[in-house]
């Protein structure tokens, strides 16, 4: 496989139609292959985190992109940069993949990803919770364990001012 993005935004935001075609002929077991192949000390793991994601927003397959979400998930970052670049690129495709089976890994993915900025896709999660009615009842559902998953790992790392008012919002409490 080749790797040519150097960038998170240009895998997401700058893609060229010859990188769309080349990037289309990926298939599932193709993407599962490159978080085998990304090594936290290896040069192409930089490649690979940024191939990832162009797949997660370019593919037009969406059990394609579910596994690019997948692979983000699973990522073994080596710094808290990249894993907040990849929690924000899988936030983005939550809330705008228009296939349920992609929005449902990368909402997935989002509850196993914890760092400390893991808050707002917690808030992502509690917008679900508070309006189901807007949403697939699979997403809902996703939305819920990934959820609790947030805010367990909050919880464990002492931030219960965030877990209590996350919680509040997702109820629809107001002062």
């Amino acid at each position: 496989m080749e790797y040519s993005f150097r960038t998170f935004a240009g895998a997401r935001d700058h893609i060229s139609e010859q990188e769309k075609t080349r990037i289309s002929k990926y298939t599932s077991k193709d993407v599962y292959r490159m978080s085998k192949e990304a090594e936290p000390s290896g040069v192409r793991y930089w490649q690979i985190l940024t191939e990832a994601t162009a797949v997660l927003f370019h593919h037009p397959n969406p059990i394609v992109r579910h596994e690019a979400a997948f692979v983000l998930g699973e990522f073994e970052y080596r710094d808290e940069f990249e894993k907040c670049a990849s929690i924000r690129n899988l936030r983005i495709a939550s809330r705008t993949d228009t296939s349920i089976v992609a929005k449902h890994e990368a909402i997935e993915a989002l509850g196993e990803t914890f760092a400390p900025y893991s808050v707002g896709a917690a808030a992502d999660m509690a917008k679900i919770l508070r309006w189901p009615e807007h949403y697939h009842p699979d997403i809902v559902a996703t939305a819920r364990g990934s959820f609790y998953n947030i805010l367990k790992y909050m919880r464990s790392r002492g931030y219960n001012d965030a877990v209590k008012e996350l919680l509040r919002w997702k109820l629809g409490i107001d002062d």
